[in-house]
């Protein structure tokens, strides 16, 4: 019994989830990173979804002050209004601290 309402739920929910309807999805104003299928309904004349390929710049960050250790990582970035702040995670190895770093920049650059 218990198989078989587990069956019902993963398939129903397959069906569920993979039916579209005939109406536009309304996103509103907001931006949509369109990285599978669920937005776009159909492609043509050789149309294709490609990321981004990040181009190679001047070293914008360094991890070498006293505070971060010997090892930083599990970096996040996020822009703020104007502003772009970064957490990131500093360590010394073998273990001895590990701390939350913070650093901010007015461009994202420097």
């Amino acid at each position: 019994m218990l198989l078989r309402t587990f069956l019902t739920l993963i398939l129903g929910g397959a069906v569920c989830c993979t039916t579209r309807g005939t109406e536009p999805i309304d996103i509103g104003s907001r931006l949509e990173l369109f990285v599978d299928d669920f937005l776009i309904e159909r492609m043509n004349d050789g149309a294709e979804l490609r990321l981004h390929r990040p181009a190679r710049r001047e070293l914008a960050f360094t991890c070498d002050k006293p505070w971060e250790g010997n090892w930083s990582g599990a970096l996040t970035l996020f822009q703020d209004g104007a502003i772009y702040r970064m957490y990131y995670r500093g360590a010394q190895y073998p273990p001895t601290h590990k701390c939350i770093c913070y650093t901010e920049s007015n461009d994202g650059i420097h």
